[in-house]
């Protein structure tokens, strides 16, 4: 089988290219042959060097929308695949092509529900929306990242031939590097370790996580808040944190590179990952979820989307509709967990497994390309 995943932007934004490279790494350990088309950006061939130097991949430059779709379309129309995958929809990815199912399978990846991303402009919103719904029926099948949206896809049409698989982590990046890790035992020194990786706005919780941080120093200070990432909101945060007295509880990294970010989680005691009640926050399967989960410590984290799938008898949720049992469930995480031992394997929830999960899919309902 020949595959081609289709992504665009640059992985520091579309972080859905982790898993196309990780996907397409797997793909090839089973015997197939995996490609990817990635817009020439920097960070993109960093990624490809690091993780996936033996994949094949389709440059494109930065350009125009339409000239995007132009370029994708000839890769598709001069190469001959088995599988279109797609990891993302949106304009960008509406190439044509892919919709000629006499020549090959078309897949959509499904990783959050665009039209209910908090904050949209209406136009933006109004155009998801629509995109969402002519997806069911263009593309011959689709992966669903969350239970919600497997439900929901198949609510709207249950004609569709869909697949619930989660996100999942590259078990072949995880790398320690000793050098860094001691430093980062000195400079946390005698302090409990909290890390939040990812982006910083709002509506993803990092404010909640600063408030609940507020709470915890009334009766504890022997700890420390490690913020990785950036977002629109970072400026907010650091203000919240100053106007709150908050700055020797709080070390912010800012972007780190994926060969130094499992060193980071290595010296990390617990991880937090908020979610809200929210539709936004049902339907996504946030990447970083896997990746603390190799580390096999506390995620305190709520039970809301595929985290309320995944753990079963957690001792670190909070309640997102009651913030006031934030801080208590982050205590109980870096102070109270002496004798507690995670329930999952973290081995089930690679790349690689996915890998056997979706190709047994796309066996059973397209043989014919294999």
């Amino acid at each position: 089988m020949k595959i081609c995943l289709i992504t665009t932007g640059d992985i520091k934004t579309f972080g859905t290219i982790k898993g196309a490279t990780g996907l397409a790494v797997a793909i090839n350990k089973k015997g197939h042959e995996a490609s990817l088309v990635l817009m020439d950006t920097e960070n993109n061939r960093s990624r490809v060097k690091l993780e996936c130097p033996n994949v094949k991949v389709f440059w494109f430059d930065s350009t125009s929308v339409l000239s995007e779709i132009n370029k994708k379309n000839k890769i598709i129309r001069d190469h001959q695949f088995d599988v279109i995958y797609v990891v993302s929809f949106g304009i960008r990815n509406f190439t044509y092509k892919m919709f000629n199912k006499k020549r090959f399978v078309s897949i959509l990846e499904h990783s959050e529900l665009p039209s209910s991303i908090v904050n949209s402009k209406k136009i933006r919103w109004v155009t998801n929306l629509i995109l969402e719904k002519l997806s069911l029926f263009m593309f011959s099948g689709h992966v669903c990242n969350s239970k919600y949206l497997y439900n929901e896809l198949n609510r709207i049409n249950k004609k569709i031939i869909s697949l619930y698989s989660t996100y999942a982590y590259s078990s072949d990046l995880i790398n320690i590097n000793n050098e860094l890790s001691n430093n980062l035992s000195k400079m946390f020194k005698d302090k409990k370790v909290l890390c939040y990786m990812g982006t910083l706005v709002e509506n993803y919780g990092i404010l909640d996580i600063i408030r609940a941080i507020k709470e915890l120093k009334k009766t504890h200070s022997n700890f420390i808040l490690l913020v990785i990432g950036g977002g629109k909101d970072k400026a907010k945060m650091l203000q919240v944190i100053d106007r709150e007295n908050l700055q020797k509880y709080v070390h912010v990294a800012n972007y780190i590179s994926e060969e130094d970010l499992y060193t980071y989680f290595h010296n990390s005691n617990a991880f937090v990952m908020p979610l809200r009640n929210t539709v936004q926050d049902w339907a996504r399967s946030p990447s970083k979820l896997f990746m603390y989960m190799h580390f096999n410590k506390p995620i305190i984290t709520s039970k809301i989307g595929e985290s309320a799938e995944i753990f079963s008898n957690y001792d670190f949720y909070y309640n997102p509709d009651d913030l006031g049992t934030f801080a208590p469930a982050i205590k109980k995480a870096l102070f109270s967990n002496d004798n507690w031992r995670p329930e999952w394997n973290p081995m089930s929830h690679t790349w690689d497994e996915r890998a056997v999960g979706r190709i047994e899919w796309l066996e059973k309902n397209w043989p014919q390309i294999f």
